[in-house]
């Protein structure tokens, strides 16, 4: 997946051939293809690897359609097209080798999940018993996973703060007044609460 990630900033840093605005090949518009195709790898990246089948469906569309172009077109109005179509088909051999596609349900699951883990970041950094979360936001992820994972096993507040002391105390080897560890427990045990 890093790969495609990686092509895929290369192919947004090249301009759209100006003189393929407004122009079909073959009934297929270039402008809505262009869109179609970057908006999935751009959703396909975002949800960590995954599309739903409805997506996958209309970025096997592309698939076909930006074959169709490329052979019609030449010079870098061809290497345009060509680097997305690449995109696009590595896109396309990592969802079926990885069986990576998601009905709404997970897909909306998946999005709570990233939503809760980001809340208790900011939770974390916002108390940033260190003083480095200014410079690296991920600084907490650590204790973020093991508060998550509580938080998602309908853990107490009292199981959340000692998720939270036991890491600091073995693994950072920092003590935190036991007053501050409850406050933010509380705070992450209200993300399922509101």
């Amino acid at each position: 997946m890093d790969n495609i990630k990686n092509k895929y900033e290369e192919f947004l840093e090249l301009p759209y051939p100006k003189d393929l605005k407004g122009e079909e090949i073959l009934g297929i518009e270039l402008v809505l293809l262009d869109t179609d195709s970057a908006g999935l790898v751009d959703k396909f990246i975002g949800n960590r690897g995954h599309l739903t089948p409805p997506d996958f469906k209309i970025l096997r569309r592309c698939f076909a359609d930006l074959k169709t172009v490329v052979k019609e077109l030449q010079g870098n109005n061809r290497t345009y097209f060509g680097f997305l179509l690449n995109i696009i088909h590595q896109t396309v051999d990592y969802l079926k080798t990885n069986n990576r596609l998601v009905n709404n349900e997970k897909e909306q699951l998946i999005k709570e999940l990233q939503t809760d883990f980001d809340k208790i970041r900011k939770i974390l950094n916002d108390w940033d018993p260190i003083g480095v979360a200014d410079i690296v936001d991920d600084e907490y992820d650590s204790i973020n996973f093991l508060a998550f994972s509580t938080l998602r096993n309908k853990g107490t507040v009292k199981d959340i703060k000692n998720a939270i002391k036991n890491y600091m105390t073995d693994s950072m080897e920092i003590d935190v007044p036991d007053s501050d560890l409850t406050k933010i427990a509380e705070k992450i045990k209200m993300i399922h609460e509101i």
